[in-house]
């Protein structure tokens, strides 16, 4: 079953042009994107740096009013219900941030930091909250918890913090989680453990995750599924095994050819993909296909009309005009 639907999702930002006339413009972050998240899953969202994956994790958090479509989760309308309804599922959807540096308040202990989720979602006492933030430093591998729980966090180092930071998303335990690109701050062997802890936690707790990252490495770890965006919009949708076995877009054969392979050997034979020129303006985007600049298949329909995503095989999506031929 589908917890989270998205269709037709667009988020715009308006700018002002730096013309003399001072032209109204707007960046299209997000224009049309459609996927669901089966319950219990972990869906990678992954790209390059501006194509708008992390846009969507917070129109998916209801943090940002959509320009256009829709984001249904747990069969409501996000943006179509009231403002009590809306606290009420905020308990339900939490957000585990990129750097855990910057999203801990230096000034709170972990104990003050913890405690703030259940006073605003909960009706626990002092002692009940102190209970709970022990249980939940324990879960994040933070033992034994009545050393930290005292601590700031600059007392911490940043897998430390990023796993205060996964106890804070936890605390009131939410449905869905949004983790956007919550190891990329760390060092590698960081990463490893907080991947093997996010993979646990998933387990155990049943989480439906959007896991938004840059690293293919990082999605084929942790994910079930994945989306390929490229300015804005999905160019292709595959579950993880056959998306790294079979690649059906261009620009996915490109990303996957830039990931590293376990066997050294193996990867210096690997042709690797190089794309010629830079991404677009989001503020003017190409016609037709998007990747179209890019592409090393370009043809004639490309740069005119606007391939929509359409199913291949089981759940194997792409948007992509050499599909049609």
């Amino acid at each position: 079953m589908a917890l989270i639907q998205t269709q037709n999702l667009r988020k715009y930002f308006p700018i002002q042009s730096m013309s003399f006339f001072g032209k109204k413009e707007k960046v299209h972050a997000v224009d049309g994107v459609t996927f669901q998240i089966e319950e219990g899953n972990t869906f990678g969202l992954v790209g390059e740096s501006g194509c708008g994956k992390s846009t969507v994790g917070r129109l998916l958090l209801a943090l940002l009013e959509p320009s256009g479509g829709t984001v249904n989760c747990f069969g409501k309308d996000l943006f179509n219900i009231t403002p009590k309804e809306l606290f009420q599922l905020r308990a339900q959807m939490q957000i585990i941030f990129q750097d855990p540096f910057a999203s801990l308040n230096p000034r709170k202990t972990v104990r003050q930091i913890l405690s703030k989720p259940f006073s605003i979602h909960t009706k626990m006492s002092r002692k009940e909250q102190e209970k709970a933030i022990l249980n939940l430093l324990d879960l994040v591998g933070l033992s034994p918890p009545e050393f930290y729980i005292s601590r700031h966090p600059h007392e911490f180092s940043g897998g430390q913090r990023q796993r205060i930071g996964i106890a804070r998303a936890l605390a009131v335990n939410p449905k869905f989680v949004v983790a956007d690109e919550a190891v990329s701050a760390l060092d590698i062997s960081v990463q490893a453990q907080i991947l093997k802890l996010f993979k646990k936690l998933q387990e155990e707790l049943h989480l439906t995750c959007l896991f938004i990252t840059h690293d293919l490495a990082v999605v084929r770890s942790v994910c079930s599924q994945v989306g390929v965006m490229y300015l804005g919009r999905l160019v292709e949708i595959a579950a993880v095994d056959e998306l790294f076995e079979k690649q059906c877009h261009p620009y996915t054969r490109a990303l996957c050819s830039a990931t590293p392979l376990p066997n050294p050997s193996a990867t210096r034979s690997r042709k690797q993909i190089i794309l010629e020129g830079d991404i677009p303006s989001p503020i003017h985007p190409p016609t037709g296909c998007r990747f179209h600049t890019r592409c090393p298949k370009r043809f004639d329909p490309c740069d005119q009309k606007e391939p929509e995503l359409m199913t291949l095989e089981g759940d194997h999506q792409v948007a992509c005009h050499l599909r049609l031929i």
